[in-house]
């Protein structure tokens, strides 16, 4: 008796292989769907969107936003960075999450502090333009999630250098160093921002300095508003060395500051002599 090779449905009979072929091109649309990740890294030299629908992006290489071209990555993206990368902007940076759909930078695996290196604003980079106090044009970070970064060296998680972007309800949090360095920023704008579990070491070498465990601020003209800088710390490593500011330093410009909260910040030193200002250090401002 020969056996059925064809299987019943509401139309008629397919053969079993069918089926079978089917079933198997289904599991492989699955896995694709939840292996797909986006590799980004190296010079953008024309205007790119990293668009959410490609989200996770994972960097391989730094990427440099040339002057003259923008860089926008969409609510919702989630780019993985690995040891020792950033993102250098020359160029512009918009990078406008929400708050249900965070733009979220963070190491490309595991929670350790310092995975990664930082995302830096150089003097080439497009200020921020701000109209009635909105956001016009320019570089931006709103609802961002950048964590675990600062390695590599890094000045801070956020570098800041003669530029002004705005910074908007993002989270700094977790760096290897401080959480935003900023020098020779003229009209920058932080606020409704979330600086916390940053920390600064001073150097090996005795007689060492460091400066601001959350937040560095140096000949700047900056405002500050509605910022919580908690939790953050400076440890020095030796008992020569000095350490000012555990939550926020500011030295040598004017700065605004309004309904910041800054609490539970430290300066760990066995020297105490040498440890200025656990919350807020201010230095010829």
């Amino acid at each position: 008796m020969m056996k059925d090779k064809y299987s019943k449905n509401s139309g008629g009979f397919l053969p079993k292989n069918v089926c079978g072929l089917c079933c198997l091109l289904l599991l492989w649309l699955m896995s694709s769907l939840v292996a797909h990740t986006a590799e980004v890294g190296g010079p953008i030299s024309t205007d790119t969107t990293w668009a959410v629908t490609d989200s996770p992006f994972n960097m391989t290489a730094s990427v440099l936003v040339n002057s003259g071209s923008t860089l926008t990555i969409e609510a919702g993206s989630v780019i993985n960075i690995g040891s020792n990368l950033g993102i250098q902007i020359s160029g512009t940076l918009i990078a406008r999450g929400t708050s249900s759909q965070p733009i979220v930078f963070q190491p490309t695996s595991g929670t350790t502090p310092g995975s990664w290196g930082s995302i830096g604003f150089s003097d080439n980079s497009v200020d921020a333009v701000l109209t009635d106090g909105n956001y016009t044009s320019g570089s931006v970070l709103q609802y961002c999630q950048i964590k675990y970064g600062g390695g590599g060296g890094a000045m801070g998680m956020v570098v800041i250098t003669s530029a002004s972007p705005l910074m908007d309800n993002c989270q700094i949090q977790y760096a290897a160093t401080r959480g935003v360095y900023a020098a020779s920023a003229t009209g920058l704008l932080i606020q409704d921002c979330l600086i916390s579990g940053n920390s600064s070491t001073t150097p090996t070498a005795e007689g060492s300095t460091a400066y601001g465990g959350g937040l560095y601020l140096s000949g700047s003209t900056s405002t500050l508003i509605g910022n919580t800088i908690n939790d953050n710390s400076i440890t020095s490593s030796s008992s020569f060395d000095r350490a000012y500011g555990g939550g926020l330093y500011l030295s040598g410009g004017t700065y605004t500051l309004t309904g910041n909260t800054i609490n539970a910040n430290s300066i760990t030193s066995s020297s105490p002599s040498y440890a200025y200002g656990g919350g807020l250090y201010l230095s010829g401002g």
